[in-house]
């Protein structure tokens, strides 16, 4: 029985010590770990400044050269539209003013000759300021017939054509200040034990494989109780050429833990 239990150790002996080299013991578990300091997820560029410009008068449009990719500067005018009936409604109010105001003048001649009484020039006065606040309505409108770039950037979107008729509130197009891009990206809530304002993280762009260094710059919202992830919005610190909205890549958090 000795020599039987004897063999038995013999072939098992050797399987033994293979089991126990390829558990680690404590001290490389924690060297593994301590490796592992740092965080990665997904983020995409998105603009900072960017609008939808509307029409802010119902007309036809007579102009809109303006195509997609355009590069525009402040104050370019990029789309008109049909106003020759408010112009003409202007010059119509600018001639009762004239006329307005003409009667205040005369009505003042008057009443100094005690002709009127101070009912009637009042009156004539309050013509004249009617008169007057048409011509601002209607120039105020009229300002609504020129669209123009509230800042410099870029057309990615045209929402209408020259010659379409429009409403007052629709679309017409879309510009990007690509000069204004971040880093937006949603990261798990957990992060913010670690992750906090001007913690730096680098961006590696799938699209053109450049290199990204930004740093977190604000969290937009509140966490999300169901995912548990909140969304990180992080500023660029190097100069990186070719930029545009929507590239995405992998963000890391170096150095973390």
């Amino acid at each position: 029985m000795v020599r039987l239990y004897l063999i038995i150790f013999l072939l098992i002996a050797p399987l033994i010590s293979k089991a126990q080299e390829d558990i680690p013991d404590d001290e490389k578990v924690i060297n593994n770990l301590g490796q592992a300091s740092h965080m990665q997820t997904r983020g995409q560029l998105r603009p900072r400044i960017y609008t939808i410009l509307s029409a802010g008068i119902s007309g036809n449009i007579s102009q809109f050269d303006i195509v997609q990719s355009d590069v525009v500067r402040k104050g370019q005018t990029l789309v008109k539209i049909d106003c020759r009936i408010d112009e003409a409604n202007r010059e119509i109010a600018r001639a009762r003013m004239a006329s307005a105001k003409a009667q205040v003048q005369v009505n003042e001649k008057l009443q100094q000759l005690d002709n009127i009484s101070s009912l009637e020039l009042q009156l004539s006065k309050s013509e004249l300021d009617i008169a007057e606040v048409e011509v601002k309505r209607i120039e105020v409108v009229l300002d609504e017939c020129v669209v123009a770039a509230p800042f410099s950037g870029t057309v990615i979107t045209k929402h209408a054509q020259a010659y379409q008729y429009v409403n007052k509130g629709d679309p017409l197009l879309e510009i990007v200040d690509p000069d204004s891009l971040e880093v937006e990206m949603v990261v798990p809530s957990t992060w913010l034990k670690s992750t906090l304002i001007d913690t730096e993280f680098q961006m590696q762009l799938d699209e053109t494989n450049q290199k990204i260094s930004a740093k977190v710059d604000r969290f937009v919202g509140t966490v999300d109780p169901v995912s548990q992830t909140i969304r990180v919005v992080g500023t660029i610190l190097n100069d990186v050429d070719k930029l545009m909205p929507g590239m995405s890549g992998e963000v890391i958090f170096l150095n973390r833990k």
